[in-house]
């Protein structure tokens, strides 16, 4: 074993997957049999509806809509498209005695509607579906609470099994999964959840047609440090996202600090499908932050994943980068690969591949953990990118007094490129200063919007000559949020 591969599995922490979880039907399925249910969805990740559409659909898997206002959760609709269109979104609540309800948006090119879910439907969580008659539509929705808040992409697609790598139930932490069915018939789904300590089952659990479901996760599974879940639909197809709070109600700052100086909140959603490839557009090493890459392998073979790390700089092709990083994943197993326990990586902001070397399909999450000299922890987790785009639009966007934004585009190609980042405005895509941005090959450019001044809500593209993968951040006292753009024509990295 080299030096290189030892300091890697030194700083793994491998759980057991005792119940195991199924496979993704497409590609290798690691040996196991394949279901006769529960087909994954046909494209892996958020993505706007094909140009030609007549109309398309949007499903936010849950946020949190109490009438009480102790935290809540809002529906942002940007029209990305050249012309006006109409859609109707529909508010689908947790409570059942609580009945679902709608709002018709009309948008202009370029313009963009937030809707709070509370007023429309109040319940302990809603989710939504947007209805579009057309297409160009992009759907993203945000977490509220008094510790954090998280905005994630919605998706066009339902499926019928979706992958959580990660997730928390220790001390105080909660763990919800929010389980949306869009359709008019129940859908019936076998939820695996497996941690350090084993595994639980829930069997047939039935999500009725157009309603929201939630399992309360720390009830299930308590006080363990690592939970994957798995989620299979027998009939039906669903859309499932988490929200995690850590140590929810932490002091304000400059006081202690919570007991294991973590919190914040995440709201993203599953993946629909297994992979053999991922990318990240940033990962980070250094005070305060703690990252880890966090990889599930459901299967009944061993997978070996490679992680690529390149750093922010780029890397000059004809010398070659650094030497992938190799993990071992046993079968039914997650592995953690925290960056902050690895010295073998320097302080510094990379940009990730991770990829199975031999066609074993896996799940991997990135999770953030931030904790700031005399401010609140803030937590993020972002699902792997199984799909590259040459255009990305990202659609909850702000620059406040309090709230920064930046976003990072990750050239995985091996030429130096120039980027275009645009506001979408009513008037349609805007040159805001960053038409030729550059991004040396195999690096990563980070756009500082900053200097555009406050908007409440502010949309952008990202324009490329190569696929690449761009995210956004929003940083705040009390706002620490980290996502993938929405994609237009994903191909695989």
């Amino acid at each position: 074993m080299s030096g290189r591969v030892r300091g890697v599995v030194l700083g793994l922490v491998a759980v057991l997957l005792v119940g195991g979880l199924l496979l993704d039907a497409r590609g290798d399925d690691g040996g196991a049999e394949t279901p006769e249910f529960g087909d994954a969805a046909t494209v892996p990740l958020p993505a706007l509806a094909a140009a030609d559409a007549v109309t398309s659909s949007w499903y936010c898997p849950g946020v949190p809509a109490p009438a009480d206002g102790s935290e809540s959760g809002t529906v942002t609709v940007v029209n990305t498209g050249a012309t006006t269109v109409e859609a109707t979104l529909t508010a689908l609540p947790s409570d059942p005695a609580v009945e679902a309800a709608q709002a018709p948006l009309s948008l202009a090119p370029g313009a963009s509607v937030r809707v709070r879910l509370a007023e429309l439907t109040p319940a302990p969580y809603a989710g939504a579906v947007v209805e579009v008659f057309g297409t160009g539509v992009a759907v993203e929705q945000t977490t509220i609470r008094v510790n954090g808040s998280d905005t994630t992409p919605c998706t066009g697609e339902a499926s019928g099994r979706w992958y959580l790598a990660s997730g928390s139930t220790t001390l105080d932490d909660q763990l919800v999964y929010t389980l949306l069915n869009p359709f008019p018939d129940d859908a019936v789904v076998d939820v695996v959840l497996s941690t350090e300590q084993g595994s639980d089952r829930i069997d047939a659990f039935v999500v009725p047609g157009r309603s929201l479901r939630v399992i309360q996760v720390d009830e299930v599974v308590r006080r363990r440090a690592q939970v994957a879940g798995a989620l299979v639909a027998r009939t039906g197809r669903i859309v499932v996202g988490r929200i995690q709070k850590l140590n929810p109600d932490p002091p304000v700052p400059d006081s202690p600090e919570a007991p294991d100086g973590r919190g914040g909140v995440s709201s993203p959603l599953g993946a629909p499908a297994l992979d053999t490839a991922f990318a990240f557009a940033s990962v980070e090493k250094g005070d305060g932050v703690t990252t880890r890459l966090v990889v599930a392998n459901p299967g009944e073979r061993e997978a070996v994943v490679l992680v690529e790390l390149w750093p922010e700089a780029g890397v000059d092709p004809t010398v070659g980068g650094p030497e992938p990083l190799e993990l071992t994943v046993p079968p039914r197993a997650s592995v953690a690969l925290s960056l902050a326990e690895e010295e073998l990586v320097p302080p510094g902001r990379y940009s990730a591949s991770v990829r199975s070397s031999n066609g074993v399909p896996f799940a991997v999450e990135r999770v953030v953990d931030l904790a700031p000299p005399g401010g609140l922890p803030a937590h993020s987790v972002t699902p792997g990118v199984p799909r590259l785009d040459t255009r990305w639009v990202l659609p909850a966007g702000m620059v406040t007094a309090a709230v920064g934004e930046q976003v990072l585009v990750a050239n995985p190609s091996t030429e130096d490129v120039e980027v275009a980042v645009r506001a979408l405005t009513p008037g349609g895509e805007d040159d805001i200063g960053f038409e030729a941005v550059p991004v040396a090959a195999l690096g990563v450019a980070v756009v500082d919007l900053a200097s555009l001044g406050p908007r409440d809500a502010l949309a952008v593209t990202v324009t490329a000559p190569v696929p690449v993968v761009a995210e956004r951040v929003l940083t705040g006292p009390a706002v620490h949020s980290r996502a993938t753009g929405i994609a237009v024509a994903p191909v695989r990295p």
